[in-house]
């Protein structure tokens, strides 16, 4: 039974394919007064946000990613509560430790609708953890 036990625990130390890996945008200076944690959950393709700001109020949600490269992480556009035809989507950086956010306009256009930029926003995290593409 102890080598059992043994053999087991090792087995859990060396093989880590059964457990994800946790990616990371910690302590992202968004403004003065709000900093930004984004989790990568690549089980759920999600991004997982937390936005906090200096009085304490913190919001959480999630977004779809819509791509995955080796340096940087897109989101989908999201719909903005900001206004009827306003989207965001948001570029999380591992190299320069970056999110850049940037916000659309939807435009009615001969093509179809189209997403006009309208504001770019950089902003630089304290703790990275990259990695994903290895």
């Amino acid at each position: 039974m102890k080598k059992f036990l043994i053999i087991f625990f090792l087995s859990l130390l060396l093989c880590n394919t059964g457990f994800a890996e946790s990616y990371f945008f910690k302590e992202c200076k968004i403004n003065d007064a709000v900093t930004g944690n984004y989790i990568i959950n690549l089980e759920k393709n999600i991004i997982e946000v937390e936005l906090k700001s200096q009085d304490g109020i913190v919001q959480n949600f999630s977004d779809k990613i819509k791509s995955i490269e080796t340096d940087k992480i897109v989101s989908e556009k999201i719909k903005s509560s900001k206004g009827e035809k306003l989207y965001y989507q948001y570029f999380l950086n591992s190299k320069p430790k970056s999110v850049t956010k940037l916000e659309y306009k939807q435009e009615s256009g001969f093509d179809g609708d189209v997403f006009r930029l309208s504001q770019k926003r950089v902003s630089y995290c304290i703790n990275v953890k990259g990695g994903w593409d290895k």
